[in-house]
């Protein structure tokens, strides 16, 4: 075998294994979080994002702020926003995605 078609060989290998790593599922540890606090300065509030893409904040006082070096802690896949009773303000950039 001439070094060309062993470097050809193992260029596949590799290719495919990268393919192949692809298309297992993310461990628990690396799942995107659903849900956590979004509160600014003393502020109590969460959020949650259920499977159907209901992003709901709720609890009491005002919204941190976000910037594009600071992102929103939810994903780009809302569909619904729901702002219960009690949010007092919507941070900067929160939806800016």
């Amino acid at each position: 075998m001439t070094p060309n078609r062993k470097l050809r060989t193992v260029l596949c290998l590799a290719l495919l294994l990268c393919l192949l790593v692809g298309l297992l599922p993310a461990p628990a540890a690396y799942a995107a979080s659903n849900s956590g606090s979004c509160g600014k300065d003393g502020g109590n509030l969460t959020w949650t994002l259920d499977a159907d893409g209901t992003l709901t904040i709720s609890g009491s006082g005002k919204m941190s702020d976000y910037s594009s070096s600071r992102k929103a802690p939810w994903s780009t896949s809302i569909k619904h926003v729901r702002i219960e009773e009690g949010v007092t303000s919507i941070g900067d950039r929160a939806f800016s995605s």
